[in-house]
Parts: structure tokens; sequence; C-alpha cells
């Protein structure tokens, strides 16, 4: 096998100090078989983003979804790739450094299934079936080296001492730690084969399942009556599913019902969409955030809101152009509706007035409109 490629940047050429039309054995690491790697293609850009730890690419997608990948603020849909051609892996014969085999971290698994569980699938994995069936014959089996020489990141701890007790740590040129084998030529080791690659293409954040979340119950906000009904009838529930007699003297009191709504952060780890793109749309679309929890608002309740926001402007004598917001929310707080819920609606059914330091909404949003 030749040295060649690009003279410029011949990374495979200098890390095994091959010397121009130098001959060398072409073998097959110990795991080879049994070690599976995922190729992803990344733009010049996003790829110096990543090394430079600026970035970090987050896989999301439950097992009945297209996957993607995000960045910090945008997604990309990831596309299978097949290869044609034997594809063999190299590396340096010192292996790859820990956060280039993927002990880094720079690339993280989340579920965006809806389920808010926070399963992660495995970063890595292993094949199962044995033999070389259908592998080219190019030469020997691996020597002692294996597939990873000195610290060989990603693969089996056996392997990986074995690989270090052929290796001189002391050494600084590639003779005295690329192992020699048939003829006397050196043994260049393919640690694994991939038969496929994984592209991106940009695609529109994947928000729909989210809202869906967030408008059903128990998440979706409806007003304190029906919260107070929807904890009346959790504490019930508790009551008939446990033989404690909560309530009763010496007895303890029932746990109280879980949170409702979720955290930026559960969104952000199970919606199909980058951090930014979230933001973007629970600023912009049928939700609000309440005790630090993003919610969705029932639709009759929010139609509730708006003729009673109308019938206060009325009775304040504000314009329906000119609502000043600080004041319709003292006005409503003694009705029992949340200022978050306030702002909600009058973010959804009006425009802020530009001149008056922000403190005004204008009425009218087309057909959304009051």
């Amino acid at each position: 096998m030749a040295g060649g490629g690009d003279k410029s940047d011949d990374w495979f050429k200098r890390a095994y100090d091959l010397r121009e039309g130098e001959q060398a054995n072409l073998v097959y690491g110990t795991c080879f078989d049994q070690t599976e790697v995922e190729l992803l293609e990344l733009s010049p850009e996003m790829l110096a983003l990543v090394q430079s730890g600026a970035e970090e690419l987050c896989f999301k997608g439950g097992p009945d979804d297209e996957a993607v990948l995000c960045t910090r603020d945008k997604t990309f849909l990831v596309k299978r790739v097949e290869t044609s051609n034997t594809l063999l892996l190299m590396q340096p014969p010192r292996g790859l450094d820990d956060r280039v085999a993927g002990g880094g971290g720079d690339v993280a698994d989340a579920d965006a299934d809806g389920t808010m569980d926070g399963n992660t699938p495995a970063a890595k994995r292993q094949k199962h079936h044995g033999g070389d069936a259908g592998l080219p014959d190019v030469g020997a089996p691996g020597s002692a080296l294996g597939g990873a020489p000195d610290g060989g990141a990603g693969l089996p701890e056996t392997a990986r001492a074995e690989a270090g007790a052929h290796l001189d740590a002391g050494a600084t040129s590639a003779d005295s730690v690329c192992p020699v084998g048939q003829g006397g030529l050196k043994d260049l080791t393919a640690f694994a084969q991939a038969d496929s690659h994984l592209e991106l293409e940009l695609t529109a954040p994947r928000v729909d399942p989210m809202w869906e979340t967030l408008r059903a119950a128990p998440h979706v906000y409806a007003g304190p009556e029906h919260e107070v009904e929807m904890d009346a009838a959790w504490a019930r529930a508790q009551v008939a599913g446990d033989d404690d007699d909560y309530g009763e003297e010496g007895t303890p009191d029932a746990p109280p019902p879980p949170p409702r709504g979720f955290s930026l952060q559960q969104l952000v780890e199970n919606t199909q969409a980058s951090e930014v793109e979230i933001g973007v749309a629970l600023e912009q679309g049928p939700a609000f955030q309440l005790h630090g929890r993003w919610r969705g608002i029932d639709p009759g309740y929010l139609d509730h809101l708006l003729d009673v926001t109308v019938v206060t402007a009325q009775a304040q004598g504000w314009e329906l152009t000119r609502i000043p917001q600080g004041g319709m929310v003292h006005e409503l707080a003694a009705d029992g509706f949340p200022a978050a819920v306030v702002v909600h609606g009058l973010k959804t059914y009006c425009n802020v007035a530009g001149d008056d330091g922000g403190d005004g909404a204008s009425g009218g949003r087309g057909e959304d409109g009051g």
C-alpha cells in the first residue's frame, strides 16, 4: 500500500511515518468485527465549533420518530447514506485521544417522544455477530496490538491493555510504535468498517408534540377553580388506592400532587428542536410560565379571560386600543387571574403599544383579536 493522498494534510502518512512508495501490510484489529462506528458528516463551520467546545450536538427522537440533530439554535434531519464501497477506518498508531474517540461528551442523546422521561439511548453500540464473513481478504489477522494502539479509546479494556503492553510509552517516532508484520513491513491496523454515514439537512423545529403535551391534562391551565378540583381529585385517588386513612387523626396527610407543567430543561430534552427554537416557540405560542413551569392554556378559559378583559377595560374607561397591561393585571388579580395568565391573554389578543414604556396594549389581532 503506497502512501499517497493530499500532501498538504496527509495525517495518515505522517502518523505512520510512511515514505513515498513504501509498502505496508493492511490488517484487521482484534476487535474489528465487534466495533461499530457511526460516521457523521459536518460542515467545516460546524466542525470547527464542535472542536472548539463552543457547540454541543444532541440527537433527539423516540422509537417511532425520524431522528434529528440539534445544535444550540438549529434543527437538522438526520439521513443515512449507504456506501457502496468498503470503507475501512484507521487511526494513528497511538490511537485517538479520548475526546475524539468518544470520551469527551461533545455529542449527547435525548429522547423526544413526548413522554418527558429523559431516557437516553446508548451513544455507542456493539455488534453481536461474530466471524469475518463478507470481509475482503486484505491481509493477515491483527497482531497483538489489536485495533487500537496505545489508548484504544472506545474498545474493550482487554484490547486496550493488550495494545498498551506492546508499545513503548516514551517513543517519539512512528517506527518505534508501529508494529512490524509479515515481510518486515509495517502493519497498518483497521479498527472498524463502515458501510454508511449520516448527513444532515436543515429542517423546521418539530414542536407540535410539545403543544399537545402542554395542552393535555393535567398540564393545561383552565383557571384556579379547575386547579382546586384537580388537587381534590388527586387526594381522593390517593385515599382510595392506599391503606392509610389520610386526614384521620394521627394519620399522615395525603402526598401533594405532582407538579403540573414542565421546566424549560424538560421541554428542551424531549422536543425535537433546538433550545433557541423552543424558546421562541414558547414566547409566541399557546403557552405561558406559571411558578417556573411552562403550561398550556385551555381555549375556553382563554375566551373567558378575553370577555373579562373587555368588561374590565370598559369599566375602567380604558380604550380597547389602549389597555394598560399593569393596570389590567392589578384589576384582574382580584378576580383570581394570575398575572402570568393575564399577560399571556393580552399578548394573544393585543399588540404591544410602543410609545408608553411597554406597559400598554392595543386591542385587535385580526380574527384572533377582541
